[in-house]
């Protein structure tokens, strides 16, 4: 038979914070049982392996040339309050929001938002582009894309079916 014997240690105080236990397994006869003593101390374990901050910028890929857009800061496991740095074509924007808008260029330009999301421990860092659209080609979303798929250069734009 082999015995291991386990405690629980806390991260912050090397004290003992939970029962011993013994973890009895039985080769011959495959069978598992746990021997655990008691404790009087109740504890909070927190997983030392949790989840950085992460952030995601969601807003429109496309728009109109010269239209105001809004793009959003979706932030995941922040620890505590977020403050938001923003920055458009790479000029400070927004304030402290977690949200920005911006007017978009002339066609066939981009406007790239910048974000800089920072809580109580760390911080994460996202962009995203939005393209003004040809005003005589809605159907093109980037340079030489038509429809997502198809490229037409700008000199052709004109001549779409």
């Amino acid at each position: 038979m082999d015995v291991a014997s386990h405690q629980l240690w806390s991260h912050n105080n090397p004290s003992q914070v939970s029962p011993d236990w013994t973890e009895v397994v039985e080769t011959v006869d495959p069978s598992c049982d746990f021997d655990v003593t008691s404790t009087t101390s109740t504890v909070d374990l927190l997983h030392d392996g949790s989840l950085p901050l992460s952030v995601a910028i969601q807003g429109p890929s496309t728009a109109p040339q010269y239209s105001w857009v809004q793009v959003s800061a979706n932030v995941s496991h922040a620890n505590g309050q977020v403050s938001y740095s923003w920055t458009v074509n790479g000029s400070s924007a927004c304030s402290n929001n977690s949200t920005c808008s911006a007017q978009l260029g002339s066609s066939g330009s981009y406007t790239t938002f910048a974000v800089t999301v920072t809580d109580s421990e760390d911080d994460a860092y996202d962009s995203h582009a939005v393209f003004a659209e040809w005003d005589e080609c809605p159907e093109c979303t980037g340079p030489g894309v038509f429809n997502g798929s198809s490229t037409v250069s700008r000199s052709e734009k004109g001549n779409t079916r």
